[in-house]
């Protein structure tokens, strides 16, 4: 298959860290896209099924395979097959086109739902410069939609994703007036990180919150990779990360 790059830890492409294939060659051409480079379908690289999924395996934190582009759906067969090592292997799997979820299933796209069926979220539509958001969540604006493949095909009817509460409350703890208890991992990670101690590593899922809370510099201790820290003194020369 045609590519234009992949990225080995993405957090803006789905929930969790993510290995995201950005797909080249698209037919939309959509004004003010984000990855113009990847219109082009002579353009990029040829790379295997294989060698991405051998990509795919770099990371064990990994949660999930992102399919964006550029267009996967032009290239659906090879994305389909990506995308079943994925979830064969247990991550979940998150698709970006430009087409709308109906044209897809009405056949118009080659090998459409070959590649449906093996997608878990899919973001539809093209970007509309005129109602592009920040605020929309994993989309460029907001005419898209995050689709919830697996139960839109059983139902026969356009079903949206919803975001799982990040915060679950644990058995034991309430919600009273008003005031949401404290979620478990970031109360024992600043107690800890406050301590100077490491910090216990997040469950699957959680590397983005990881990564929002050192970005907010609230925790100046935790880190999600080893290596050294610039921003604590004396990093530059060498001084670790604190991570468990």
């Amino acid at each position: 298959m045609r590519i234009a790059n992949t990225v080995s830890d993405s957090i803006v492409d789905g929930p969790g860290l993510r290995f995201t294939v950005f797909t080249q060659g698209c037919p939309h051409r959509c004004p003010g896209c984000h990855n113009p480079g990847t219109h082009d379908p002579a353009g990029g690289r040829e790379v295997s099924v294989a060698e991405l999924a051998a990509e795919l395996s770099g990371n064990p934190l990994t949660d999930g395979l992102t399919l964006s582009g550029g267009e996967p759906f032009c290239q659906a067969a090879e994305c389909a097959a990506l995308a079943r090592i994925a979830r064969e292997r247990g991550l979940n799997v998150w698709a970006y086109t430009g087409y709308t979820y109906e044209r897809l299933l009405a056949g118009e796209v080659p090998d459409a739902l070959a590649l449906l069926e093996q997608v878990d979220v899919l973001v539809d539509g093209p970007f509309v410069e005129a109602e592009k958001s920040y605020a929309a969540l994993f989309r460029g604006s907001a005419n898209q939609r995050l689709i919830d493949v697996p139960k839109s095909l059983a139902a026969g009817a356009v079903v949206l994703w919803e975001r799982p509460d990040p915060w679950p409350t644990s058995p034991g703890r309430s919600r009273k007036a008003g005031r949401t208890q404290g979620p478990p991992l970031q109360t024992r990670m600043t107690a800890q990180a406050r301590r100077g101690g490491a910090c216990p590593r997040p469950p699957s899922g959680g590397m983005a919150v990881w990564l929002t809370w050192r970005h907010a510099g609230r925790l100046t201790r935790c880190f999600p990779r080893s290596g050294t820290n610039p921003r604590q003194p004396g990093g530059h020369k060498g001084r670790p990360y604190r991570h468990g």
